[in-house]
């Protein structure tokens, strides 16, 4: 009998989480929505997570429905965005400036294993100077939702280094059947 893969994430997702659940809806915001979780998936939230360490991606994705349900569909933006200003703190921020969103998405793929057990990123400069896309092939998460997080990720991360117009597009989804996902931003 093979064992069934798990998707993990590192905890960076789960402490941004909690923070932008508190941060946007109270204190209590987080606790709210980990009563509307199955046990196996509270579990994971109940615990004290640490950055480094694995915890299952389903769990995270329950969390973020959860959150969903009770704070509105928008939730999935906003957290997207919030986790890409998380993820790039105070100093980071500075140092984008005198990047691109091409520099700061080609630096992230490079480190996705960092974070993830699975998937791989691609990323390659458009025709013009100011433009990409990214693929992202195997990986073991194929949601819609996930996808929505991503891609308000990369818009924040792009606006991050001063692009203030960058149209971020997702034509290609594994949910929606393809074989990959593939993200276009523009700036």
């Amino acid at each position: 009998m093979t064992e069934r893969f798990v998707p993990l994430i590192r905890g960076t997702a789960l402490l941004a989480t909690r923070a932008y659940l508190a941060k946007k809806h109270g204190a209590d915001a987080f606790d709210r929505a980990v009563l509307l979780l199955r046990p196996e998936h509270a579990a994971v939230w109940r615990a004290i997570p640490l950055a480094h360490e694995w915890y299952s991606h389903e769990a995270v994705l329950a969390l973020d429905d959860a959150a969903a349900a009770l704070y509105g569909p928008d939730f999935y933006d906003e957290i997207g965005a919030f986790v890409a200003e998380y993820d790039l703190n105070f100093i980071h921020r500075f140092l984008l400036k005198f990047t691109n969103p091409l520099w700061i998405l080609d630096k992230g793929a490079k480190l996705w294993s960092e974070f993830y057990n699975s998937g791989r990123w691609t990323i390659v400069r458009g025709v013009d100077q100011k433009s990409l896309t990214g693929t992202l092939y195997d990986f073991a998460i194929v949601s819609v939702r996930q996808c929505r997080m991503m891609s308000a990720f990369v818009r924040k991360a792009g606006q991050l280094t001063g692009a203030s117009k960058i149209k971020v597009e997702h034509p290609q989804c594994r949910a929606r059947g393809s074989a990959m996902c593939v993200f276009t931003a523009a700036w």
